[in-house]
């Protein structure tokens, strides 16, 4: 994780623009702190946890993968 700034400085695009891989950045990022506020998250109201939670962030940031492979193989 620590390696992907550098990289995205250093080297050009090829399949995914920075922006895209930012917001996929953020999504995992957001999943760490759901998963890590797992017991807190599921105390507010006993319906759903952190980890469930969890779970839809991190397929929020393979389906913009998915969204930005798309936009970029039509952009070609």
């Amino acid at each position: 994780m620590l390696v992907i700034p550098v990289l995205l400085a250093v080297r050009t695009a090829r399949y995914l623009r920075t922006r895209d891989v930012v917001i996929v950045l953020g999504w995992y990022v957001a999943a760490k702190v759901l998963e890590q506020a797992d017991g807190l998250i599921y105390s507010w109201g006993g319906v759903v946890s952190g980890h469930a939670l969890k779970h839809f962030t991190a397929a929020a940031a393979g389906a913009w993968v998915l969204r930005a492979l798309r936009n970029q193989r039509t952009r070609d």
